[in-house]
């Protein structure tokens, strides 16, 4: 007889995904969504954007051979001049940068155009934004440059080009984290994440909370303070459980 499977325990998840879970729990506030993407989208596509079409989607796209590499959220939106698109937060789960993202991330996309033909709805534009938490530096590189030999321009047509946005707070400093997003729940929230894996995240935490004042004037603020407290509680636990102790927008450069 088989033992059925036990389920997964929401604190034993908790530890196991912190990064994952507190980066969906911060989108799932629409505000922050707006102010997430005015920080990481290049100025001139953030204006593009009508952001009151802006809606999240309750499904996701991630199959089973995807599943060890992200999870996502996703949003459904429109530019003011009326193209559908999609907004899709990729959580990059590996510690490293992948060698070959753009076929992961053409897996993805593949998954969506899939459901939007079984479902015949026209297909849509996909803006992939991947979030990478890892300990290694991500060094962007063109699809072009992953095949074998040099692509001329001849043949660069019959390639599946296609481009994407890296979200890496860790190369950003506090500075220019504070520069890019205006809410200062999300400052607090991304500081946090830069130096989550510190030795000295404790001599940090001053910094990493200035402004912590403005988030008492609004109840949702506190609520999401709650939740950054949770965080960093789960994130610790894991860490002390544990026997060790460019079209890229990675914060640090230019848009």
């Amino acid at each position: 007889m088989k033992n059925k499977a036990q389920p997964t325990h929401p604190d034993q998840e908790q530890v196991r995904n912190p990064h994952d879970r507190f980066l969906k729990h911060t989108l799932e506030d629409p505000r922050k969504v707006k102010g997430t993407l005015e920080g990481v989208l290049p100025p001139k596509l953030f204006a593009r954007l009508n952001l009151s079409s802006l809606q999240k989607e309750d499904t996701s796209y991630i199959d089973s051979k995807l599943k060890q590499f992200f999870s996502d959220i996703v949003f459904s939106c429109h530019t003011k001049d009326d193209i559908p698109l999609k907004i899709a937060f990729l959580f990059e789960h590996k510690s490293y940068p992948p060698k070959y993202p753009h076929l992961q991330l053409l897996r993805y996309m593949l998954e969506i155009w899939d459901r939007e033909v079984k479902e015949k709805q026209p297909l849509s534009l996909i803006l992939p934004i991947l979030i990478y938490h890892g300990k290694e530096a991500w060094t962007y590189r063109p699809f072009k440059n992953s095949f074998s030999g040099e692509i001329d321009s001849e043949l660069v047509e019959y390639a599946p080009l296609f481009d994407f946005l890296v979200v890496n707070f860790q190369a950003a400093t506090y500075a220019q984290i504070d520069e890019r997003f205006r809410l200062p729940s999300l400052r607090i929230a991304f500081r946090l994440m830069k130096s989550i894996r510190d030795e000295d995240l404790s001599e940090k935490l001053g910094e990493i909370f200035e402004g912590l004042s403005a988030l008492e004037k609004d109840e949702s603020e506190r609520k999401f303070f709650q939740t950054i407290i949770v965080y960093l509680y789960y994130t610790v636990k894991k860490k002390q459980g544990t026997s060790d102790g460019k079209h890229v927008s990675n914060l640090s450069g230019s848009r």
